[in-house]
Formats: structure tokens, sequence, C-alpha cells
């Protein structure tokens, strides 16, 4: 017997959505976990998957009964097992022995359980339903069900008004909110022939003599779908790697050195309509490969043993080169890299729009434009570009990618200071600003740049300052778009190591997972203090509050204990203080 509901808090109401297992006469179903997206889109589909299992042997039929919200739009649902995969129909004489609680409605569903009735068989079953308000959801367990000589009836003692049912302590939660656009574009597959090409030249040949890492955002529901491919065909010959979505939703990855299928066996749920962030790191020298979804690693995967080329059929996204296995969704900010990616990098770049021009960034592509059914990579290696069939669109992306301002740099040399910086599109940008501050004084305008509006046109931008106040000024770069947005570069400090009685260092690692090193100079004995702030400016920890001797100096900083973000360190003496960014990731 297990219990499952779904509740939902809106303007002070609490509503719910419960999943109830059915017991069937001598076959009994159980459920052993609920993944559910952890936010979704109104109005768009999302998918919720119940992972259980079925033993026995006796007639009967395994399902679900689900309290929603009358904002909830049930959409479809099937199960998938060993045997294969089945949809679930509705069940209204089910539904009928359930009192819903005010607000929600009850939907059954079921199916024979002869197709998958083998004993301690897994069963995935998934539930696409469309939310039309906006909430946050939870998912608890609830009641049971049983049917004899096709009579759906309450197991005993089990409550059949929902007003009645008691929670657990298996509760996932899931938020349903209003579309967000960045203000960038993503492309859109329709899982009909749509996909694109990459050249076969340079590296995407995928040679396993060559480091790589490939990174995208993606949003689907798809099931036995290849997301990206260079697997020739659907029988056992070599293939460099396919990135996909197996058939019970999971994410997947398969590489093959023409005698051994490698794949991963991990039940990574990723289609359930939400954005999902996925990277396939590939070390050449260990020939292994690392899964990643949402910066968490999933499962390595070891390519084979055996010498020589493993050919690329070519590579495709949204498809497989054989033409089958179409993908339907959405993919945003698609990347390759010419190194194996460390998971602290993963994490650190995950949710920043790049600019096309980081180091070892071999393509990018951001789908903000195509041209005759091209569209070119914006990343510094030139003419690399994918061609799109039976055409794909390009739709305003919602993924939850930051469009941050490339570097900003400045140069001190005496009393000359140079600022620099590139811009490659401006066809968004009204104005560019560089902006200064003393250590205690609040920003204003130093200059201004007028952008050209023009797209995809690089421009280098340099202006000079001269520094005479013999003290500490900041600089910052601020890009005001159209719509009158605002991104800011970080702030440079300037005149530090001629003021101030220190030296603060860069802290290592940066991003870091739990602890760094920072580093700081001492030019003469002072009274320090260094603390961290997190992003809000409140006070997280105190490093450092002492009378310490010149000399050179590293403390350890441990956020094991700290929420993923931007934080920042302070380092303070008598003479003046600097502030400098780190990045916690998980």
């Amino acid at each position: 017997m297990f219990r499952r509901c779904i509740s939902a808090r809106r303007a002070g109401v609490f509503t719910a959505l419960a999943l109830t297992a059915v017991l069937c006469s001598g076959c009994l179903a159980t459920i052993h976990a609920i993944t559910a997206p952890t936010m979704v889109t109104a109005d768009e589909n999302f998918v919720v998957a119940i992972d259980g299992s079925v033993s026995g042997s006796a007639p009967g039929a395994a399902g679900l009964v689900v309290q929603v919200p009358d904002s909830f739009e049930y959409v479809r649902a099937s199960f998938v097992a060993s045997t294969g995969r089945k949809r679930l129909r509705l069940q209204p004489a089910l539904a009928g022995l359930f009192t819903p609680e005010p607000g929600h409605r009850v939907i059954a569903l079921a199916d024979s359980s002869a197709f998958a009735r083998v004993q301690g068989d897994d069963i995935r079953v998934l539930l696409t339903l469309r939310a039309k308000e906006t909430g946050t959801f939870s998912l608890k367990c609830v009641a049971a069900a049983q049917q004899e000589s096709g009579v759906w009836r309450t197991g005993d003692g089990a409550p059949r008004d929902f007003n009645r049912i008691v929670a657990s302590d298996k509760i996932v939660t899931l938020t349903v909110v209003e579309p967000e656009r960045n203000g960038t574009s993503a492309v859109s597959f329709a899982g009909d022939r749509e996909h694109l090409v990459l050249p076969d030249t340079g590296l995407f040949t995928f040679s396993r003599e060559q480091d790589f890492s490939l990174e995208l955002w993606l949003a689907s529901t798809a099931r036995d779908a290849a997301i990206v491919s260079t697997r020739g065909d659907d029988v056992l010959g070599a293939f460099p790697f396919e990135l996909g979505i197996d058939e019970r939703g999971s994410l997947a990855l398969s590489t093959c050195d023409g005698s051994v299928l490698a794949r991963t066996r991990s039940a990574a749920f990723i289609a359930d309509g939400s954005w999902h962030h996925v990277a396939v790191v590939y070390t050449s020298s260990t020939r292994s490969f690392e899964l990643y979804m949402d910066s968490r690693f999933v499962e390595a995967l070891t390519a084979g043993s055996g010498e020589g080329v493993v050919p690329s059929a070519g590579v495709m996204v949204g498809g497989r080169p054989s033409r089958k296995k179409w993908f339907s969704g959405v993919i945003d900010e698609f990347r390759v890299w010419s190194i194996p990616r460390t998971q602290d990098e993963i994490i650190f770049y995950r949710n920043t729009a790049l600019s096309g021009y980081e180091k070892n960034l071999y393509a990018l592509f951001s789908f903000e434009r195509a041209q005759n059914g091209r569209i070119s990579s914006t990343a510094a290696v030139e003419g690399v570009e994918a061609v799109a069939y039976n055409k794909p669109k390009l739709v305003p992306s919602t993924a939850p990618l930051r469009v941050e301002l490339i570097s900003f740099s400045v140069i001190q040399e005496g009393a000359d200071v140079t600022m620099s910086w590139d811009s490659y599109d401006e066809s968004k940008v009204r104005a560019y600003q560089i902006e200064k501050r003393t250590e205690e004084g609040k920003y204003s305008v130093l200059l201004t740049f007028e952008s050209s509006t023009a797209e995809g046109n690089h421009r280098s931008f340099r202006a000079n300052d001269t520094w005479t106040e013999k003290s500490v000024v900041y600089y910052r770069l601020k890009k005001i778009n159209l719509d009158g947005s605002i991104v800011l570069s970080d702030e440079v400090p300037i005149g530090a190591g001629e003021i101030m009685n220190f030296t603060l260092g860069d802290n290592a690692p940066n991003p870091f997972l739990s602890v760094t090193e920072i580093p700081y100079t001492l030019s003469e004995t002072a009274n320090v203090t260094l603390r961290v702030y997190d992003i809000t400016g409140r006070e997280v920890r105190e490093l450092v509050s002492d009378r310490q001797k010149a000399g050179s100096y590293s403390v350890t900083f441990d956020g094991s204990d700290l929420p993923a973000g931007a934080y920042f360190y302070k380092l303070r003496t008598p003479a003046g203080a600097q502030t400098k960014k780190m990045f916690l990731g998980r």
C-alpha cells in the first residue's frame, strides 16, 4: 500500500494533487519514488515520473488515482516496463469511488497489468499534466484501491474522501510560474525529422584521441530520442558517442568501439518538460566519459579498449544520422570545448550566456539568428556553422540563463589608467557607461559610449583616465539595453598596491565546491580583518581579526554549510580595504 498527494498553496488556499496506488487482486503494485520538476511553466506540459514495481500473476489492472486542482489539465499517461510501454486509460468508475476536496476533481488511470506483470519488474508511470495557474505543489502519499471481478473498490480501511488523506514523509515540491524570457533565442524541434547537422571536421570528428566537453540546455518531454548523435545506424557499429533520452525518460549516454556497446544505466529523469543543463566530458587519456545533469555527476562511462579510429557518421542535433529517434523539445546555449571541463567549471558557467571568446571554447551556438538555413557559431574559431533541415524554429528562450557583460579590463601604469572591452552584437544595446567611485563614495558616470545597434558587429572599446587621487578608486562598466535593463561588470580597484599596506590575492580554487584558500600579503604590521559576505551584503563568516606582522598569509574558507552562489571576501587594515568575488558551487 502506498500514498501520494500533490499540494499547492495559492493566495493562501491549500490545494492538492494526490496520487493513489491501485492494489489488484493477486497483483501488488508498489511505489518506490516520485520524480517531479521543481519548477514548470504555466500552460506548458510537464511530466511526473512514478517509479514502482509489480508482483503476482492474477488477473487485474494496475494504475493510479489522481486528485488534481480544477486548474490542472490531464494530458495523458503511460507506463514503461521491461516488456515495453503502453498508454493508461481513464477509468471513470474507479474515479467515482473517491470524493475530492473542494476545488479539485479525481482522475483514475489504469490498464491491463498482463502487459507488465513480471515478478519484481520495475515500472515507471509517466503522468503528463498542464497547469493553468501558478502556485507551489507537493506530492504526498494517500490510500490504495483494489479490483475484484472487474469491479473497482477501495481497500480495507482506505479512505475514499480526500479530506481524510494523511500526509507522509515523502514530499516532492513543484512550483508553477509564468514564463520568463531571458531576451535570447532557442531552437525548437517538433520531433518531425527536424534537426541540425554539424560539420564533420575539426573537433566535430570527436576522435577518441581528442579531449572534449559538450554542454547544452534543454527542455523536453520526449522519450526514446537522440539529442546529439554521431551514430550511423541502429545496429552494432563503432561510433564516438550518442546523448539521448531513453524510453523511461532518463538521460542516456552510449558509445561503441565496434565490438562492445557501453551505455549508462542511470535513472536520471529528464523528460519532465522543465529546463535542465546537460554536460558530457570526455578525457582521452583514460578514454572515459562523465555525464552531468544540472551540474550533478550522473555516471561515468568507459569508451572501450579497442585501438584505432572510431568513425563518426556526422554529428546530428535533434536525431540520429540514420534518420531515426527524432527529438522534440527546445535546446539553448549549445557549447563544445576542446578540453575536459571540471565539475567546478561546469557549475561556474552553467547559468551564464557566454560571449564566445572564452578560452578553449571551440563552438558556441546561442541560436540568436539563422540565415539561409545555417546557424553560425559565435565562438572565436571561425567558419563553424550548423545546417538546419526541415525547418526547426527559433523561439524566445525561457532557459535560466543570465546574459552577462563580457570581461572589462582595467590596467594601471603609473598615473595612467587604461580601460577596454569588446562588443560582438549591439543590436539590443543603447549605450555603455564607465562608472567610477572612491572607497567610501558612490558611483558616478565617467564616460558614455553610444551603441552602433548593429547585429553581429565586433567593436573594441578603449578609454583612459588619470589616477591622481592617491587613494583606491574603483571602475565598472554598465551596459544599458534598449528594453531598459542594465548589466554590470565586476568592479575593478586601482591604486591598491600603491596606497594600501597589503595585497589581497585571488582565492583558489574559484569556483569551489566546499573549501578554498584566500591569500594575502602584508607589507607592514597591521590590525587585519578578513570577512566573507553573501550577495546581499550580509556577513556570513569572520576569518581573521588580529594584529599580524608583515608577511604572506593564506586562510582557508569552508563553505560546505552555505548555499551555492556568489560570495565576497573583504580584507581591511587601517590603510583601507579591498573586496573580491568568489563562487561556491554544488
